[in-house]
């Protein structure tokens, strides 16, 4: 996976888009669902004040290929982290 910018600067209160590419690798091929995550640094709970959304929230990969989404970061006014870490996890659907 890569991601188009990075790394990435959001000011408090405010949101960014950022491109991933998603390949192929270790047979992940199908209908595949994402489910994201986000974090901060100062504090395991600040998943509450920021987040992190995948769209689509699906899609279709062939063997060896990719697909391309887009990620939204928003983070929270409150968020006082001083980096903020965002997850995306790929689950094949049966």
């Amino acid at each position: 996976m890569s991601a188009s910018p990075s790394p990435l600067t959001i000011a408090r209160g405010s949101s960014r888009t950022v491109e991933l590419d998603l390949s192929s690798v270790n047979g992940l091929s199908g209908n595949v669902s994402l489910t994201t995550q986000a974090y901060g640094s100062s504090s395991a709970y600040l998943h509450t004040l920021s987040s992190a959304s995948a769209n689509p929230r699906g899609i279709i990969l062939s063997p060896g290929g990719t697909a391309k989404i887009a990620l939204t970061i928003n983070v929270g006014q409150s968020d006082n982290s001083s980096s903020l870490t965002s997850e995306v996890f790929a689950l094949r659907q049966s």
